[in-house]
């Protein structure tokens, strides 16, 4: 009789624990795709309303690069009451880089490999049609990763059955602009207290179908380098009166951009290549008189391609340019120099971690998770590989008005949420 009391109680304890909504992973889970994928999607759906409030609070908070403060507040808090609920040896989180976050999930210490999941923090900025000044959106989608993000590491603590080591959340700043917000948070890591690492990414693509997935092994993504070309003629002799004997800055960037064109052509061996001037700006008021000459002149471009070798080819063709234009003027006092800015490298998806995720992609969506087209777009995702960690990014399709890095870009099926957060999670699970 007293052991049946027992029995009674335990069973009635286990109902309770098992209704509560805690910890439905089991080892047996992990083995079995279906019950495995059962569980992920059910976890999604369940939340879902959390994923979304975080989504539209983080959309009211959008700022440009490098500063997320409000963003960065806002995550803050939000792992704080993570940590408070389940204690400092399950969660921990560090700012890094100024406004970026890391977010450690504690797992197997007895394990080899952590994962490290990377969601972007910043927005872009846009003029609002009304006042004219600028405002800030989620124009490219961030705020799905970090919303997504916040509730896979609330979903890991509630069901600690993953096999890694640790699962960490970098929330990087400035992944539209340069520096790179996730090269400066790898820079300041001790990565080799994590064991071997692997790393998987999202963006949101209202050119691939609605809560489908796509991701292509190898180059992926373009690079980008930024060029910034000043032609600087304020010491000339002649003055800057529009006459036969002064110098015209612009003139001079003319004759020069079509040799950097021709340069550029004659050394792709047939690469492709995108070179594109996005800004001239001189020192000339906009009401200056017209006979007057500007005396400097900054032109600010971008190079992208796939192939790194045409990369350092056409870099060493404008800085050989520079050089002999800058002795061609020096005699006229005018010089000519380009800036060095961090650019971007090319995107490669390592190709083994690519078909695993293809693999088990496609087990929990029900459909093959294709292969996208190359992209002329770059992603500071990119940066992993200089750090030595197999990554992958995916291209999650969204239902959209607009296109990335629009005024009017605005994700009008927000299910989306749903789909990403339940792969992410059965990725997690399935992975290792």
């Amino acid at each position: 009789m007293k052991h049946s009391i027992v029995t009674i109680l335990l069973i009635l304890a286990v109902s309770r624990y098992s209704e509560a909504g805690t910890s439905c992973i089991t080892p047996d889970s992990l083995t079995d795709p279906l019950r495995l994928k059962t569980f992920c999607q059910s976890e999604a759906k369940k939340r879902y309303k959390n994923a979304l409030r975080d989504w539209q609070e983080l959309n009211k908070r959008a700022e440009p690069a490098w500063k997320e403060f409000k963003t960065h507040r806002y995550l803050e808090k939000r792992f704080a009451r993570l940590q408070k609920r389940y204690g400092k040896t399950a969660l921990s989180y560090t700012t890094v880089a100024g406004t970026g976050l890391i977010v450690e999930i504690e797992g197997d210490a007895h394990q080899e490999y952590s994962l490290l999941i990377r969601p972007e923090m910043d927005g872009l900025s846009f003029p609002n049609a009304e006042t004219g000044m600028p405002e800030v959106k989620h124009g490219c989608g961030h705020s799905v990763g970090m919303s997504v993000a916040c509730n896979l590491a609330e979903m890991l603590l509630d069901n600690p059955g993953f096999r890694w080591r640790k699962v960490l959340f970098l929330f990087s700043p400035s992944e539209e602009d340069l520096p790179s917000g996730l090269d400066s948070m790898l820079k300041s890591m001790d990565l080799s207290k994590y064991g071997k690492l692997m790393a998987l990414g999202q963006h949101v693509s209202p050119d691939v179908p609605n809560h489908r997935v796509e991701v292509r092994g190898g180059t992926a993504q373009a690079s980008t380098q930024i060029l910034k070309i000043t032609i600087d003629a304020s010491a000339q002799k002649g003055g800057h009166i529009a006459n036969l004997n002064n110098l015209n800055p612009l003139e001079i960037w003319d004759t020069l951009k079509s040799e950097i064109h021709h340069h550029f052509r004659h050394s792709s061996g047939g690469a492709e290549y995108l070179l594109r001037w996005t800004n001239i700006i001189t020192n000339s008021p906009a009401d200056a008189p017209h006979n007057v000459l500007p005396q400097k002149v900054t032109i600010v471009g971008n190079f992208r391609t796939y192939s790194p070798s045409h990369e350092t080819k056409g870099m060493s063709s404008i800085d050989s340019l520079l050089d002999l234009y800058s002795k061609k003027y020096e005699r006229r006092g005018v010089t000519i120099r380009r800036e060095q800015m961090q650019g971007i490298p090319v995107l490669e998806n390592d190709s083994l971690l690519t078909e695993s995720v293809r693999d088990f992609g496609g087990r929990y969506l029900g459909y093959p998770v294709k292969v996208h087209n190359l992209r002329f777009g770059a992603d500071d995702f990119a940066f992993f590989k200089k750090y030595g960690i197999p990554a992958v990014l995916l291209r999650t399709g969204v239902e959209a008005t607009g296109g990335l890095h629009r005024q009017d870009f605005a994700i009008t099926d927000t299910t989306v949420l749903e789909t990403s957060l339940g792969l992410f999670a059965y990725l997690v699970y399935s992975l290792n």
